[in-house]
C-alpha cells in the first residue's frame, strides 16, 4: 500500500478540472457487473455486462476549506469528471464517475486553532458509470 500511495503521490488526480491534494488513504477497485441466472438443471448461467468497472475509495485530512465542494459533489446527482492516472496503461485516463458513501468528521479539538473552521476527516467513493 505504501508503494501505492508513493506513486499517486507523482500523480495527481481531479475531479471536475479541480486538483485534489494527496489522501491520506487510498484504494483503488475493478468490479464485474453480471447476470447469474440458473438453468432448468440447476447449472449458473452468468452473463458479463462489464469487467474493469472503477471504484475508488479516499480519505483526506483538510481543512474545511474543502467542505462546501465535497458537500456539493457529494449531493450532485450529475456525473463528475475524474482525471487520474492508470498504473496499468501508464497514462492518464478520464472517467464520468458519481460520488458515493461521504462523510466528513471534525478531527478532535481541531475546532480550537485560530483562524480555521477546523480540521476534517473526509472519505468517499467515486464509482464509475
Amino acid at each position: 500500500m505504501a508503494d501505492e500511495l508513493t506513486r499517486l503521490k507523482d500523480y495527481p488526480f481531479s475531479i471536475n478540472d479541480v486538483e485534489i491534494p494527496f489522501p491520506k488513504s487510498f484504494s483503488d477497485n475493478r468490479g464485474v457487473i453480471e447476470n447469474v441466472n440458473q438453468s432448468e438443471t440447476g447449472k449458473d448461467i452468468v452473463q458479463l455486462r462489464r469487467v474493469g468497472k472503477r471504484e475508488f475509495t479516499y480519505t483526506y485530512r483538510l481543512l474545511s476549506d474543502w467542505i462546501p465542494m465535497f458537500d456539493a459533489w457529494a449531493d450532485s446527482e450529475t456525473e463528475l469528471t475524474v482525471k487520474f492516472y492508470d498504473h496499468g496503461t501508464g497514462e492518464y485516463e478520464e472517467k464520468s464517475m458519481r460520488m458515493r458513501n461521504y462523510s466528513r468528521n471534525l478531527v478532535q479539538h481541531s475546532e480550537d486553532l485560530y483562524g480555521i473552521m477546523g480540521i476534517w476527516d473526509f472519505t468517499f467513493t467515486l464509482i464509475e458509470f
